[in-house]
């Protein structure tokens, strides 16, 4: 049975050569090491604090495995051991350390692309808090040099479910399919969209695929680097923007769509519209998770730190929180019209109390249709509307 194609009917930077890694030595002797576990798919905006933290005195340690790896370090108590990832001040992920304390180090905040619940199987404990960060978009990602342009969640579901034996378009080579596994936030988040259990994804072995390829970057690297333009895989949009020179994501069709929808406007544009106004279905909250106190607030002084900074709450010298998100491939909630409260769940309408669409749109993908202001944020636009970094937003 194949699958036939979907009609499109709506609609960066270069991948880092490989550098060897620098050793600095033990974990524990870095200056006050922040340990932060969890999803891959959002190492970029991890590596994009590292500087404006370092500045202040902290050391983030990334332990980047998947989103559940990150829900159970907080919610179970599983330490980290082993060569852990340090980012540079360019923030690139070349340095490692070492843990050498016996038994692992505690992590100090958990990462995640999905609900704890999602990977629990069950609500977390009132003991820890989900405290939500930017958003994130979940792609379905092809060779450069393909010619696929959309993808539907059914075919999605019988090509990661069945391998190249569901003949879903070119997809016919199970060495050319490549995914996650059921700890990555991006392959549940897509099974959500597909209807096909994070732990049902085939996985072949030997020469036999589709291929769990580990991390982002195992993915992004297997299916960029792919000599035939018939590989596919899935990876978060913070991870694709920095090679698209390779990649190209599809538009994806999802349940009770009538057409396929690409994150972007168009296939070229950065500008995540059909994410935002939620048109595009694949995409949530980043979940900062942490032990929280009685009155909700995290009890680990270095998790709160970590929160206030991602959440806005608490400014970095020399670092904007909202260009770094916006520099990282991710979507500040304040730029979002739409909202969801479960896993690629119903979206419902929402307005930020201080939106800040019109400056995405500008620094993001380049270009708004919204008025310039010279007033202070706050104060009224002549045209309507209030002027909020230089523009004038909605509200």
């Amino acid at each position: 049975m194949k699958l036939s194609a979907f009609i499109v009917l709506a609609a960066g930077f270069c991948a880092a050569s490989p550098v060897l890694a620098t050793d600095l030595g033990n974990c524990e002797d870095q200056p006050n090491p922040i340990y932060v576990s969890g999803s891959s798919a959002i190492g970029n905006f991890i590596g994009n604090l590292t500087k404006p933290m370092k500045d202040q005195g902290y050391t983030l340690v990334y332990s980047k495995k998947g989103s559940c790896d990150g829900v159970n370090a907080i919610v179970s108590g599983v330490k980290l051991t082993g060569t852990l990832t340090v980012y540079d001040d360019d923030a690139k992920p070349t340095n490692t350390c070492t843990v050498a304390t016996d038994g692992g180090v505690a992590v100090d905040i958990g990462v995640s692309d999905v609900y704890a619940k999602t990977c629990l199987n069950a609500d977390p404990p009132s003991t820890v808090g989900d405290f939500f960060g930017p958003i994130q978009a979940m792609l379905i990602v092809v060779p450069e040099a393909s010619t696929q342009q959309a993808i539907t969640w059914e075919q999605v579901h019988m090509l990661f479910g069945y391998g190249a034996a569901a003949e879903v378009e070119s997809f016919t080579d199970n060495n050319l399919i490549y995914h996650r596994n059921d700890k990555s936030g991006t392959q549940q988040m897509v099974s959500y969209a597909s209807d096909l259990p994070a732990s049902k994804w085939l996985t072949g072995t030997d020469n036999n695929g589709p291929f769990d390829a580990g991390g982002s970057s195992g993915v992004r690297d297997s299916v960029g680097s792919s000599t035939s333009p018939n590989a596919i895989g899935i990876l978060g949009a913070e991870v694709y923007d920095l090679a698209r020179d390779k990649l190209n994501s599809l538009a994806f069709k999802g349940k009770n769509q009538l057409f396929a929808f690409y994150a972007d406007s168009t296939p070229t544009a950065t500008d995540k519209k059909n994410v935002r106004d939620g048109h595009y279905q694949i995409w949530g909250p980043l979940h900062l998770l942490a032990q929280v106190g009685s009155n909700g607030q995290p009890t680990n002084e270095k998790a709160k730190l970590f929160i206030d900074v991602v959440s806005g709450e608490q400014s970095l010298e020399g670092a904007n929180i909202l260009d770094t998100a916006i520099t990282s491939g991710v979507v500040p909630s304040c730029a979002m019209t739409v909202q969801r409260s479960a896993e690629v769940g119903p979206i419902s309408p929402y307005t930020p109390d201080e939106p800040c669409a019109c400056y995405f749109e500008k620094n993001a993908g380049g270009s708004t249709s919204c008025a310039t202001c010279s007033g202070a944020d706050g104060t009224a636009c002549s045209g309507g509307g209030i002027c909020r970094r230089g523009y004038c937003e909605a509200n």
